[in-house]
This record gives C-alpha cells, structure tokens and sequence, in this order.
C-alpha cells in the first residue's frame, strides 16, 4: 500500500512511494494475469496497517471514516491484494515521537495519537482497513486453504516491566478502539476475495 501523510504528502520514499511505476507494473501484472490469494506481509514503518493493494489508489473514493464501504472510480482502484503490516517491536513509533518529535509523546506510558490525526491519515489513505500508530508488536499469520488470517498483536506498552499475554490489547472489541482508529485488528482473508475494505 502506499501511504500518505495528507492526500498530497507520502509518508516516506524508501518503500512504494518512491517506486511508483514498478509498483504499478507488479499490482497490474497481478490483477491481468488473474493471479489469485496474493497478500503482502511487510513492516519496517513502525506502526501496524492493513488494507487493499490497487492498481491506482487515486481510483479509490474516501469512505466514511467510521468504516463504511470503500467505491470505486474506476477497476484501477479495487483491491488486488491485501496487505499487512507489522509494527515495530521495541523501535519509536510515529504515536510516541516519531510524528511530531514531542518528548512529551516519546516518554508517555501509553502514547495517544489524536483522533485528528487518524481523520487525516484514514481520509488521505481510504484503502486502509485499520491502523495503529502508538502501539508496538508483531504480526501473527496463519495461511491455510479456508483462507490467510493475520492478526496485529499490539502491547499495551513497552515501557513498564512485566510482559504476560494480558499485556496484549484485545484483537476485536467492537467497545474499544485502543487505540488504533477502528477496533478490528484481526482479518481472514477469504480465497479468491482480495481486500479488507
């Protein structure tokens, strides 16, 4: 997926962004040649994501940022895969520092990107499914024949002592957002059925 600050800012060249054209050619190659059950497993931009790979993100309408269902201008911005990304296990997140270098944010327990910010990020990225800027983790995944089932497992922090498994913020509480911008951070990628949104 490509990723967006604003609709006019990327968020940084080293991953898709500054790779525009190759990009294009491998998701097309994918989508003309009816390669089916492709799903990226990627990191390394310290913060967990998950969401459609199209052929032309500028394809694809914003949707309701309470998650609502995503169109389509064009068959350019249908997902062609999915993607997951993992964040980063113990590496500053952009939630505790990393967007706005406050050392107020870089030294909280539990980091709190505004729900401002997740407006901005959602409304400039439609094709996310979810994301979560302040928490740390791994990615989970599980790829069968009934489908690729990928769960983002955040801490709750990584700056108190004494990790169990009730230090992990739960995958699907419709009642909590914990941060993140929607409460769903578990998906089942069905075969044949690319996409999250």
């Amino acid at each position: 997926m490509n990723t967006k600050f604003t609709s006019t800012q990327y968020y940084n060249f080293d991953s898709w962004q500054g790779y525009q054209k190759e990009r294009v050619e491998v998701v097309k190659y994918i989508r003309d040649n009816a390669i089916k059950n492709v799903v990226f497993c990627t990191g390394d931009i310290h913060l967990f994501a998950a969401g459609d790979v199209v052929v032309d993100p500028k394809q694809v309408k914003s949707k309701a940022l309470t998650g609502g269902a995503t169109t389509y201008k064009t068959s350019d911005g249908k997902p062609v895969a999915t993607e997951f990304v993992a964040g980063s296990i113990t590496s500053q997140g952009l939630g505790d520092g990393g967007l706005t270098g406050s050392v107020a944010e870089s030294t909280a327990l539990y980091p709190k990107t505004s729900t401002g910010t997740y407006g901005i990020l959602f409304s400039a990225n439609p094709w996310l499914a979810n994301g979560d800027t302040d928490r740390h983790g791994y990615a989970r995944a599980t790829a069968s024949s009934t489908g690729f089932t990928c769960d983002l497992r955040r801490i709750k922090t990584i700056k108190a002592d004494g990790g169990t498994n009730s230090s992990f913020l739960s995958q699907n509480d419709a009642t909590k957002k914990t941060n993140g911008f929607r409460p769903k951070f578990s998906w089942t990628v069905a075969p044949g059925k690319p996409g999250l949104t």
